[in-house]
């Protein structure tokens, strides 16, 4: 998984677009469940990440969970060549 992360935080830090969606990541979505937290909240990310609206902050955590779920299926590829395999070891990591 953390392979998968430095890819993806590569990958994101490219372009501004990809380093929003990379603290969106980050701030809505993985901080929160190593600290045992709440997200913060869409109008937050709007204002510190500059987001049109809510919407677009959510459609951006969208685009970061289908990225993030790529890098990881590159990742476990790696290992395992069978596309249930694949499959089978993200349900266990989630």
């Amino acid at each position: 998984m953390v392979q998968a992360m430095q890819q993806m935080q590569a990958h994101c830090e490219q372009t501004e677009r990809g380093k929003a969606i990379w603290q969106v990541f980050l701030l809505r979505l993985y901080a929160p469940l190593l600290e045992n937290k709440e997200p913060i909240p869409y109008k937050e990310l709007v204002d510190r990440l500059g987001f049109r609206d809510d919407a677009d902050a959510g459609n951006a955590l969208i685009t970061a969970k289908r990225m993030f779920q790529r890098f990881l299926r590159t990742v476990i590829g790696r290992y395992l060549k069978h596309e249930a395999d694949i499959n089978n070891e993200i349900r266990q990591i989630i």
